[in-house]
């Protein structure tokens, strides 16, 4: 594991409004995200964790402050190149999957590399894109659930599509929100040792969001978040006095 960080962020606040009211969420948040880690985000609801993972997803941007991808200060960008970052860099796993119910699981799995930002790109590498899919759906074990659709499946089943299509492009870093919370302990425990066997075998970095203690025992480091500031980074195998 490279100590070198692939994603920060410095001095970030976020604040929405209500009416005419702003209202605080992050409070000058410094993080460092080292090349192939597992790093946990943890703390109480309301702490700023979803917030803050959007905001290093390049999803949302930062009322002040910057995120930074490789040194580069990519905040600041624009909507289009934003985009076309989060698109090559970044994949993405929830909760609640995000699935097409209209599309197959070979479908859902896709749609990064249908929706990349020069439309010609899916034209000239579909037949590539497609024979990457259905390794990644094997690899995960959905080799015969390859045309079903989200109905059709198990949770756990689900989650794993939204892992194979968050891998799809290959992606330097992949940020996971409670990726676990949906699923029984059993099923849960599966996509844990998925997450954490990818993150073994091809160095993937992992920033995720979470609630489950044994998921966070797991990660190399953990990030604490109180109130929209950070309280704490810290092994898990040695955490901080409460």
């Amino acid at each position: 594991m490279s100590s070198s960080p692939i994603l920060a962020c410095v001095d970030l606040h976020k604040s929405y409004t209500m009416g005419r009211v702003p209202v605080p969420v992050l409070n000058g948040i410094d993080l460092e995200v080292r090349e192939g880690e597992v790093l946990g985000l943890v703390g109480a609801s309301g702490a700023g964790k979803s917030t803050l993972l959007h905001l290093l997803g390049l999803l949302d941007v930062p009322s002040r402050g910057a995120v930074y991808l490789r040194g580069e200060d990519v905040s600041s960008k624009g909507g289009q190149r934003r985009s076309a970052l989060r698109n090559r860099e970044l994949g993405f796993v929830f909760q609640f999957y995000h699935l097409i119910s209209e599309l197959s699981a070979l479908g859902n799995t896709l749609l990064p590399a249908m929706v990349a930002p020069r439309p010609w790109t899916w034209l000239l590498q579909r037949g590539r894109e497609r024979a990457r899919a259905r390794a990644l759906l094997t690899r995960l074990g959905l080799s015969a659930r390859l045309s079903h659709l989200p109905a059709q499946l198990s949770g756990g089943e689900r989650q794993r599509i939204a892992i194979a299509r968050a891998l799809l492009g290959n992606p330097s870093v992949v940020l996971c929100d409670e990726p676990t919370g949906n699923l029984d302990s059993r099923t849960g425990q599966e996509i844990m040792d998925l997450l954490f066997e990818i993150n073994r075998e091809q160095g993937t970095t992992f920033v995720i969001v979470s609630h489950d203690d044994r998921l966070v025992r797991r990660c190399h480091r953990v990030a604490r978040l109180a109130d929209g500031s950070l309280e704490a980074v810290y092994n898990p195998q040695q955490p901080p006095a409460s």
